[in-house]
């Protein structure tokens, strides 16, 4: 005969596990013949459009939901951010976020940014592409090394983008702040292909891009892919090194490297309203699992030239965390001048 003690911490451990069955119970049923709102913050065609329009579907299968897709353009996809964090805590409004412009807006004080990315709960990762290092053909840099060394001899290096916070340029800074190099980051430019012929002309020494750009730009040999932005190597550009192979970074140079990186990891995704009750996110959490780990899912995002990089809303929740509880004042402060002011 089992002693009361035993007995008692079955029927606890038991009661638990009723308990949390209940709550997944009640959290499938609330979504069933729910309207999700599943939400972009650009217009219809575009990337994150089609990783959304892809995604509906297959989640409306897992939820039994209807899943609308809502293209909210405005404030590179800040606005809908903003709307998003403070809709109504129900679970109903799911947004797929680029992590990049929202991090970087929330460290540099962006006045359009009225959310806190530590707040939002996330759901889980689609994607996330890794920025390379660009060298015009026409510069005559065929490495990174090549390029380090004439900024050390005192060279000024200049890099195109749109603006002081936009992926190419802050790439670009990150990079010359961690080599220490002489550069001047030329911003104004209308759109993401003016920054690149300026490139191609040999206006500029080279660019910083998504490694997807990189191959697309690299293709007629007019810009050269010369290092990747962190420690992972690109699955479309499996022969670029990354920059600590193509050269030795300092080591305070590798804060930059790694932070940058570190915000590339949020990437595209997917976030709810803060105050949604914790059995809803777990739900959705466990239903983009589902629906991104389906073998046949990945294969057509692939074909379609979407790839797929999956991470759990727990694990981009802990990267998120990591970047902004280990920033003190004097960090922020630090980063902020080298993104806005310092290579302008």
């Amino acid at each position: 005969m089992k002693p009361i003690s035993a007995l008692i911490a079955a029927a606890f451990l038991a009661g638990s596990s009723l308990t949390a069955a209940a709550a997944d119970e009640s959290a499938a049923d609330y979504y069933k013949n729910e309207t999700i709102h599943l939400i972009v913050g650009t217009g219809p065609g575009g990337g994150f459009d089609q990783y959304a329009r892809l995604l509906a579907p297959e989640l409306g299968k897992v939820t039994g939901a209807t899943v609308v897709v809502e293209n909210r353009p405005g404030g590179g996809g800040i606005t809908a951010i903003n709307q998003v964090a403070s809709a109504e805590a129900d679970g109903l409004s799911v947004m797929l976020i680029n992590g990049v412009p929202a991090a970087l807006g929330q460290i540099t004080d962006a006045p359009a940014v009225r959310f806190k990315l530590q707040d939002l709960p996330f759901l889980g990762r689609v994607a996330a592409e890794p920025w390379v290092l660009l060298a015009s053909k026409e510069s005559g840099y065929t490495s990174l090394k090549d390029m380090v060394a004439a900024g050390k001899d005192g060279k000024t290096l200049s890099f195109s983008g749109l603006g002081r916070v936009d992926g190419p340029t802050d790439t670009a800074a990150v990079v010359c702040e961690s080599l220490q190099l002489k550069c001047n980051l030329v911003v104004g430019f209308k759109g993401s292909s003016e920054a690149s012929l300026a490139a191609i002309r040999g206006d500029v020494t080279g660019m910083a891009v998504t490694d997807r750009s990189a191959r697309d730009y690299s293709q007629d040999g007019s810009l050269v892919p010369i290092a990747v932005i962190g420690h992972k190597h690109s699955k479309l550009l499996p022969d670029v090194p990354t920059i600590f192979e193509a050269v030795d970074v300092p080591q305070d140079g590798a804060f930059w490297i790694d932070f940058r990186a570190s915000i590339v990891d949020i990437g595209r995704a997917l976030i709810t309203t803060p105050g949604t009750p914790d059995d809803r996110i777990e739900y959705l959490r466990g239903a983009f699992e589902k629906v991104l780990s389906d073998p046949e899912l990945v294969k057509t995002a692939e074909d379609r030239g979407l790839p797929i990089d999956y991470a759990s809303g727990a694990d981009v929740q802990a990267t998120v965390d990591k970047i902004f509880g280990n920033l003190p004042e004097d960090k922020l402060s630090e980063i902020r001048n080298v993104l806005l002011s310092k290579y302008f």
